[in-house]
């Protein structure tokens, strides 16, 4: 079988069809539902005339149109690329030029700057605006967007592909170094990463082979121990998508997303109680800090609990570095830090190293390249066309130990 994260997806959407993949608030989209928004998106990026290693802009908030876009794009052999909602024009320029972005998909609420840099974009093919609202200026249409809603409603899905073994993945870092850097791995290598690591880390054994994946994601579910995992951090961060969101689907388990766009403690806990969350991905001091002052002020009223001072209890923390997500035994619980009541799996996320906003480094695959646009088609090869000197220590940087 296939290691690559969508063909796998498919497989798991297959063997449990009825489970919910992706939640928010109440908004709820089954394994089969999840596959099928996906593959309508697909279809549409191949309509517009998207192909294999065409690159899929994802200018959006926290939502299951991200994930749905990200899936969509992998359906197709496609790069889906992350961008910072957070950019202004000539940041969001930058990018889509530097990662040769054909298709954008966008929250309308960013309407006002999409309008303004796509027709510096000759490139660009296609534009899908996703309904949240108008932009903060009043402008919500933007010339040549179709909307998201009637792709769901017009495309029929697109049929499945086998990679190739030649996918990439790629991932926009953001700002300590200059301009946005893209990072690309192969896809195949990035999903094998994932599956070597990742079941251990929640508790499981290794899984052997890919092909395993359907059969265990199936018996999770009916042994009511699948994998609801929610990401605090935006999912345009790789901890928050790869944690909280694709990996966890790997599994066939269920990305659950937080309503509000800023970090508000008291309807976290309420989400995690509400959807049974039993794997909370989170950044450090910024989310820690919140999160329990929030469970000391509302003892009881969030369905979670602060442990007692004595409590023994081993859990797991999943704790990611620069040189990847490595599985660690968490020491006997301090006063006030928090757990996860009533749940078999019940484990925290974070990231250890700086807290300051878009200045994540990946987990990093032993063959990852900074990368600008690519020299006669080859992956892989890094290059910041403005600036060889800060290219060349960004991938000091990045480069495993």
């Amino acid at each position: 079988m296939h290691t690559h994260f969508s063909y796998l997806w498919e497989r798991v959407a297959d063997a449990t069809p009825n489970a919910p993949a992706v939640v928010q608030g109440a908004r709820a989209f089954s394994w089969r539902e999840y596959d099928t928004r996906a593959a309508r998106l697909a279809q549409a990026f191949l309509d517009a005339g998207l192909g294999a290693h065409s690159k899929v802009g994802m200018y959006l908030y926290n939502s299951p149109e991200y994930c749905e876009t990200n899936y969509a794009a992998m359906k197709i052999r496609a790069v889906p690329v992350n961008v910072n909602y957070r950019y202004l024009d000539d940041e969001l320029a930058y990018l889509l030029d530097n990662s040769d972005s054909e298709a954008l998909v966008y929250h309308s609420s960013l309407a006002d700057r999409v309008a303004r840099v796509a027709p510096r974009m000759p490139k660009l093919k296609l534009l899908v605006e996703v309904d949240d609202g108008p932009a903060s200026d009043g402008a919500h249409d933007v010339a040549r967007a179709v909307r998201y809603d009637d792709v769901q409603r017009t495309k029929s899905p697109a049929a499945r592909v086998a990679p190739h073994g030649d996918e990439i993945y790629m991932f926009y870092t953001g700002g300590t170094t200059g301009m946005p850097k893209g990072v690309m791995y192969p896809l195949s290598g990035f999903t094998e990463f994932f599956l070597k690591t990742y079941p251990q880390m929640v508790g499981l054994a290794p899984v052997p082979d890919p092909s395993a994946l359907p059969g265990l994601a199936k018996q999770l579910r009916d042994a009511g121990q699948a994998t609801v995992a929610m990401s605090g951090p935006p999912l345009m961060h790789g901890t928050g998508c790869w944690l909280g969101m694709m990996v966890p689907h790997l599994l066939g388990g269920t990305a659950v997303l937080l309503e509000k766009r800023g970090l508000d403690p008291v309807e976290l806990w309420s989400t995690v109680a509400r959807e049974r969350v039993n794997l909370l991905v989170v950044v450090g001091d910024a989310f820690a800090k919140p999160m329990l002052r929030a469970l000391e002020e509302n003892p009881g009223a969030l369905g979670c609990v602060v442990p007692r001072p004595d409590g023994l209890e081993r859990r797991d923390v999943l704790a990611r570095g620069e040189a990847g997500a490595h599985r660690a035994a968490a020491e006997p619980h301090d006063r006030g830090r928090a757990r996860l009541d009533g749940r078999r799996h019940g484990h925290v996320v974070r990231e250890e190293g700086r807290d300051r906003r878009d200045r994540e480094v990946p987990p990093q695959p032993d063959d990852a390249r900074v990368q600008g646009r690519r020299h006669g088609g080859e992956a892989g090869v890094g290059r910041d066309r403005h600036d060889r000197q800060r290219r060349n220590g960004a991938a000091r940087l990045l480069q495993r130990p």
